[in-house]
């Protein structure tokens, strides 16, 4: 795992990642995508944290006009996060996330 992903934190982030657009047959507005996407991020954030309520998890969205992406990584102190420190430096649209 560790030379595939760097870490607990890359491989969670890799592997929970879900392309809100592969869900349907036709194409789908970035808006829609983002609006579905934010429901999703609320599902996840509401079942993690009755699973583990004592940890953390950075929930992470990413869109484009092509695409809108979503996934998950448990936030731990000994990791770095899978985004960068400096989130302003991403150009490839939009990219956000909240710690739960």
């Amino acid at each position: 795992m560790q030379e595939v992903y760097g870490d607990k934190t890359g491989y969670e982030a890799s592997n929970t990642e879900t392309r809100i657009n592969c869900f349907f047959e036709n194409e789908i507005s970035e808006i829609t995508g983002v609006k579905i996407a934010l429901i999703v991020l609320e599902v996840w954030a509401m079942r993690l944290k009755e699973m583990e309520p004592e940890s953390n998890f950075c929930l992470i969205m990413c869109s484009d006009e092509e695409r809108v992406e979503i996934r998950f990584h448990k936030a731990r102190n000994d990791e770095q996060g899978w985004l960068d420190d400096d989130i302003e430096a991403y150009k490839d649209g939009a990219v956000g996330y909240v710690i739960v």
